[in-house]
Formats: structure tokens, sequence, C-alpha cells
């Protein structure tokens, strides 16, 4: 080994060599309020704890929309005669409009017109190849 090398592990020996814990001399500055626990945040660190939570909510909506679908169920049976009424008028002949005829304006440009214009835009065309 050279000198460097023994120089790094002789500090390294006296650094491992120094652990007793000497309390430090008291500073100018009030301290303690420092020694508290810092609180931290606890987020999800691992994929199956995200999937944990993710898994949960599905599983929630999921029962949340079987328990829609049960209360309808119930309020559609209540209100039978209700939605029986109310099909029967949307299907009632007298209630529905029948429609009128459609009235359209007299042509402006008559059909000898017509004719002619698509005349010139195939004659145009011929022109052009």
């Amino acid at each position: 080994m050279d000198e460097d090398e023994k120089e790094m592990l002789f500090e390294a020996h006296a650094r491992l060599a120094n652990n007793r814990d000497k309390t430090p001399p008291p500073g100018f500055y009030d301290v303690a309020d420092e020694d508290r626990p810092i609180e931290l945040n606890k987020f999800p660190t691992t994929i199956e704890e995200l999937e944990g939570e993710r898994r949960r909510r599905v599983d929630k909506e999921a029962r949340l929309r079987k328990q829609d679908a049960a209360r309808n169920i119930i309020e559609q049976r209540q209100d039978a005669p209700s939605a029986i009424l109310q099909a029967n008028k949307l299907n009632d002949p007298e209630t529905v409009k029948k429609r009128s005829k459609l009235n359209l304006p007299a042509r402006l440009i008559p059909d000898h017109e017509l004719e002619a214009i698509a005349k010139i835009g195939i004659a145009s065309d011929l022109m052009e190849e």
C-alpha cells in the first residue's frame, strides 16, 4: 500500500474509534424547539400500496353503481302506474301531431335554363382536356 492509502485507512480508523457521543457546549441560541420530530407525509412507496388504493376506489364505485341500479328498479316498481300513463300518452294517436305537407317556393330558374347551364359546364370540361 502506498502512503495515501495508509493515511486514508488511519483517518477512517480514528473516526470509527471516536464514537463516544459528547454533548456539545451550550450555544447562543435556544434549540430546544428543534428537537421535535419532523412530521412526514406518508406516500405510497410500492406498487402494491398504489394498486390497493385504486382497487378500493374501483370497488367502492362498483358498489355504489349496484346500489343506484337497485334503487332505480325499486322506484320503477313503485311508480309503475304513472309510467304506464306516460307511455299511453306518448302512444296516443290524438296527441301525436301530424306533419303538414312541405310547402316550397316556386323555382326561380326554369328547367331549360338549368339544362343549358349543365351543357355549358360539360362543354368547358371537354375543352380543358
